[in-house]
């Protein structure tokens, strides 16, 4: 772990520092980069894949992946549309695998959203409908638009690292 004393340093580093520092071994500063990306992507993933246990499965590989290839990071101003791109790619696989594994499994989507347990039965009822008819309308859209909706309110991603993610012109 971080000494505390350490971490405020840490923190203060931007992204490329970090990433610096992490080539060179420094696990604190990769545990700084994750802390600071990770709940962005979780959203993210949580928004593109049917289960949240696999958004954090696939949330981990990410990471796991950027320590792996820190060795080849340079520098770049798309910091974060190379690490929502990496995310992508990881949800867009596992996606894949989910389907087909639906497919002979016969599951049914949607039992898994979460819901807010306040209120009655009847307004978690409800929640637990309009959360349903909302993967079901994300479902309907192609895979880029989905992304691009997911990128933007999961990740809270700005228009222009959209682009930079799905490698589009930022007015598409």
């Amino acid at each position: 772990t971080t000494p505390p004393a350490a971490r405020p340093l840490l923190d203060d580093l931007d992204d490329d520092a970090l990433m610096t520092a992490a080539q060179a071994g420094a696990v604190a500063a990769f545990s700084t980069l994750v802390r600071r990306h990770e709940p962005a992507v979780l959203r993210y993933l949580v928004r593109v894949l049917p289960d949240p246990e696999e958004a954090r499965d696939v949330c981990q590989d990410v990471f796991v992946e950027v320590w792996d290839r820190r060795a080849r990071y340079e520098a770049r101003a798309a910091r974060a549309a190379w690490l929502f791109r990496l995310a992508r790619s990881r949800a867009t696989s596992r996606g894949r695998f989910l389907r087909v594994r639906r497919l002979f499994a016969d599951a049914r989507r949607g039992d898994n959203v979460d819901v807010d347990d306040r209120g009655s039965p009847a307004e978690q009822a409800e929640a637990r409908e309009r959360a349903a008819a909302l993967r079901r309308a994300l479902d309907a859209l192609p895979s880029t638009l989905r992304d691009a909706v997911a990128l933007r309110h999961g990740a809270g991603l700005d228009h222009r690292t959209i682009a930079n993610v799905l490698a589009v012109d930022e007015a598409t």
